[in-house]
């Protein structure tokens, strides 16, 4: 039965005085159960297990069972115990879970009985942390701060968010590390990510979590509503929650988001401060979101698009102002170069058939559409089959469609084809050498108009310098390529970039005119700066729990001095260190 009383009201219902049977101890057997709840990496000294799965229990009583015992196992979950379920074990019969008596803890001390109990909860029962009581008739024995926490089941079937392949369930939900892919198309970069679901301190934040997103006890058994509330709880706007987002310069009292290489620091500090921390960017709201999705059961991966569109119109179209210099101005619409959020593995019985499986959640905090947090996609246009059918069926959506829907195929079967000779990635300091590339597809011979910006951008889109502009009029003939220059010293960057501590980005716009047919095309363009990799000098071999020295060797490839370095090093046991360099 669920009692939604308080506690004492609860236990009031269900104790009868007169007898002497008590409970004295109860055993939770973690060793035991852990390792078959697949829960044994959780740094935590209670008893972890995912729902719908058996676990035993110990209990120690003061004298052997007869059959007109009655004990009850209550278990109870929420703010002052609110929500209780109460199991009767002994009756006269095994009702719910099995109960036998096992030999004497001490032959010596016979006056005491130990009796192993089995018990299975539901596979939609409430996620989170219980406290035990065990209850019999002249007796409650509180269980004090031995808690159990019941998580989700990937490995029950008839949990929600079962998963059936087991190398997935070692993938997105047992696997503590990983990558975070940044960057635009043509450069994407891996990060490495220490996602720390089972480290310490980590699990009990996950139950604070649950607890302010104040979710009643219906929607707390449901992957789909912990994905929604989590979601929203990892950053901090309008939830007070775990990080803070900030994507412009100027990162004082906190840490600049490209410092961060893992989620356990920032779920650590929250947890023990329980203020948010400072700062993030989508990565990291995305590899915070799956160390929290994976520590309470619920496979999860970061994903990453490349050509990420924020359409504040709703209208599918993303609206880029150009001077007459062809340089990018200000607006509310523009693309990221790359975007990160979470896919979360679950069934879909509030949906049609056919949309189990993974589900797209954002942490990232956006703008808001009917009161839900938006980000939408676009695809670059391209020569693809494929992806103009995608097109195609997403601009059928809008509401009026038909203009865009012509000017897209128009793209495709555009006479002239625009782009940039393959580019070797380009070291700071060093000048940026371009040939832009106009690629006659037809037969007859085209004057084209070219017009080409160049600037610095963060990776949001936001244009931090102008670097160069070119404009010419070039005479191309039929089923030629010809390509023209485009040098930009070094001087006309490095300082933007040394004084900035984001990762900036090249952006290069081209524009053409056809005199002929009047066509008008656009081809951005976005490479990336190749920063001298750290060398990592290591002994060959190493001893448990002995100090060892390890050598981390960078070399500065600018022709000029690099002051106030800094050298983060973090690995999965020892806390983040941060070595300072003048």
């Amino acid at each position: 039965q669920i009692e939604t009383q308080n506690r004492k009201e609860s236990i009031s219902l269900l104790s009868f005085p007169g007898f002497s049977l008590e409970a004295t101890g109860v055993d939770f057997l973690r060793k035991e159960n852990t390792f078959l709840h697949h829960t044994n990496k959780y740094k935590n000294d209670s008893l972890v297990v995912r729902r719908g799965q058996a676990f035993q229990l110990k209990v120690s009583f003061t004298r052997e069972l007869k059959d007109d015992d009655k004990i009850f196992l209550q278990f109870s979950i929420g703010k002052q115990a609110k929500h209780t379920l109460s199991i009767p074990v002994f009756q006269g019969v095994n009702i719910v879970a099995l109960v036998y008596n096992l030999e004497l803890a001490n032959k010596e001390e016979n006056s005491y009985r130990l009796c192993l109990i089995a018990v299975s909860s539901p596979a939609d029962a409430i996620v989170g942390k219980y406290v035990l009581d065990v209850i019999t008739e002249s007796n409650i024995y509180h269980s004090g701060k031995n808690y159990l926490y019941v998580l989700f089941n990937p490995w029950c079937e008839a949990d929600s968010v079962f998963m059936p392949d087991d190398a997935q369930k070692d993938e997105y939900v047992l696997s503590t590390t990983g990558y975070l892919y940044c960057g635009p198309t043509e450069y994407v970069l891996a990060k490495s990510w220490h996602y720390g679901q089972f480290e310490e301190d980590i699990l009990d934040c996950c139950m604070y979590l649950l607890q302010r997103s104040e979710l009643g006890p219906n929607d707390q058994r449901d992957p789909i509503m912990i994905a929604r509330a989590m979601s929203a709880l990892v950053n901090m706007r309008d939830d007070n929650g775990v990080i803070r987002g900030k994507w412009t310069e100027g990162y004082e009292g906190g840490s600049s988001p490209t410092e961060w290489r893992g989620s356990v620091r920032i779920l650590q500090q929250y947890y023990r401060t329980k203020k948010p921390v400072f700062y993030a960017q989508c990565w990291i709201f995305s590899g915070v979101l799956t160390t929290v999705m994976r520590c309470l059961g619920i496979p999860a991966r970061s994903v990453t698009t490349t050509d990420s569109a924020r359409d504040t119109e709703k209208n599918i179209n993303v609206d880029i102002y150009f001077n007459e210099k062809k340089e990018q101005l200000p607006s509310a619409d523009f693309i990221w170069n790359f975007h990160v959020w979470n896919d979360v593995w679950m069934k879909r019985p509030d949906l049609p058939e056919g949309y189990d499986g993974w589900q797209a959640i954002d942490g990232t905090p956006q703008e808001k559409s009917q009161g839900l947090k938006y980000f939408f996609l676009i695809f670059l246009l391209s020569d693809s089959e494929e992806e103009r059918k995608a097109m195609e069926t997403a601009l059928s959506h809008v509401s009026s469609p038909t203009c865009a829907v012509e000017q897209v195929l128009k793209y495709f079967k555009a006479s002239i084809e625009l782009g940039l000779e393959e580019v070797e990635a380009f070291l700071p300091g060093q000048p940026i050498d371009l040939n832009i590339v106009v690629k006659n597809k037809s037969a007859d011979a085209k004057m084209v108009n070219l017009s080409v910006s160049c600037h610095l951008e963060s990776y949001i889109g936001k244009v931090e310098a102008s670097l160069a502009t070119l404009q010419q009029t070039v005479q191309t003939e039929g089923n030629t390529v010809i390509q023209i220059p485009l040098n930009i010293p070094a001087d006309a960057y490095m300082k933007v970039l040394s004084q900035t501590e984001d990762e900036l980005l090249v952006k290069v716009n081209i524009f053409a005119d056809v005199q002929e047919t009047n066509e008008k095309l656009i081809k951005p363009l976005t490479l990336s700066f190749q920063y001298p990799h750290l060398k990592v000098v290591m002994p060959q071999m190493a001893k448990v729990n002995e100090k060892f020295t390890c050598e981390l060797i960078f070399k500065n490839i600018l022709p000029i001095p690099l002051e106030k370095c800094r050298l983060l090093v973090e690995d999965l046991d020892i806390p983040l260190k941060i070595f300072d360099h003048g």
